[in-house]
């Protein structure tokens, strides 16, 4: 889908914040969806927004995959 969209932007680095860990039923389908994106070398950082939990981990991984990029011309 991203692809269709714009191929420079799906050819970027991808990261998945999957949110509501929190939740007691999340388990299998976390470990799915990290099987599922490994394939494919995405990172799936497990976050929960009421809790505040993973949410440092996932920024400081998206700050350090912005300095990598080179900077892009306003489209």
């Amino acid at each position: 889908e991203l692809e269709s969209y714009s191929k420079e932007l799906a050819d970027r680095p991808q990261i998945v914040a999957a949110n509501k860990i929190d939740n007691t039923e999340t388990g299998e389908n976390l470990i799915a969806l990290k099987k599922h994106f490994s394939r494919s070398n995405i990172k799936v950082f497990p976050v929960s927004c009421a809790t505040g939990e993973g949410l440092k981990e996932l920024i400081l991984q998206v700050a350090r995959e912005l300095e990598k990029l080179s900077p892009q011309s306003e489209m």
